[in-house]
C-alpha cells in the first residue's frame, strides 16, 4: 500500500506516500502523535484536493488485543471519488 516514505510519524512530520493504486506521491503532515493511543494527520483528498483529516485511534482490550479505529473527515464527495474509494 505505501512506498517510498519510511520516516518516522514524528508529530510535525511532512512524510510522501505513494500508494499502488494513485499516481505520484501525496503528502502527508502528521498533526498529532500520542504512543500507543493515537495518531492524527491530514493530507489533500479526492478529486478536488480538499484537505481530508485522518484519525487512527488504539485503544487496549486487555493483554493481547488492541481495537483500532479509523475516522477520516473532511471529504468532497464527488461521484469519481466514491468510486476510487
Amino acid at each position: 500500500m505505501i512506498g517510498s516514505e519510511l520516516s518516522p510519524l514524528d508529530e510535525g512530520a511532512v512524510l510522501n506516500w505513494q500508494f499502488a493504486d494513485y499516481p505520484g506521491e501525496v503528502p502527508v503532515r502528521v498533526t498529532k502523535m500520542v504512543r500507543d493511543r493515537l495518531i492524527r494527520f491530514e493530507w489533500p483528498g479526492g478529486e478536488t484536493n480538499a484537505e481530508t483529516r485522518v484519525e487512527i485511534v488504539f485503544e487496549a482490550l486487555g493483554e493481547q488485543s488492541t481495537l483500532v479505529t479509523i475516522r477520516e473527515s473532511g471529504c468532497k464527495e464527488t461521484q469519481k471519488d466514491l468510486d476510487l474509494s
